[in-house]
């Protein structure tokens, strides 16, 4: 199973972690296999910065990234906002364009979900 999360709105965030949570959940109960991304652009990425994320959040972000869920921040709107990657958490990945990360694994077959 490939999930894609696609987060552009900081308050989805947190939904976002529910969702991918969920869905490892299910893959390990059911013995499947997951490839999962949650992808954060705009302004969402500045969900993403260390000294601003709220704890329980974070610990959520990182134990998904520890296992089956990659956690990407779009560089543009990395940019717009102007952080850099050593502002983030130390779990995310960053891809040149969000859009870019999307169309590309919806290509390879993720289902896109919205939170």
């Amino acid at each position: 199973m490939k999930i894609l999360f696609h987060v552009d709105d900081t308050d989805r965030l947190g939904m976002a972690a529910t969702n991918a949570a969920n869905a490892v959940k299910y893959v390990q109960d059911n013995e499947l296999t997951l490839e999962a991304e949650i992808v954060v652009n705009g302004e969402a990425v500045t969900g993403l910065v260390r000294r601003c994320i709220e704890e329980p959040l974070y610990q959520r972000l990182q134990k998904l990234s520890d296992g089956q869920v990659r956690i990407a921040a779009c560089q543009n709107a990395l940019n717009a906002h102007q952080l850099s990657k050593e502002d983030l958490c130390d779990f995310v990945t960053i891809v040149p364009a969000g859009v870019i990360e999307l169309a590309q694994r919806q290509e390879e077959g993720y289902a896109y979900i919205k939170p």
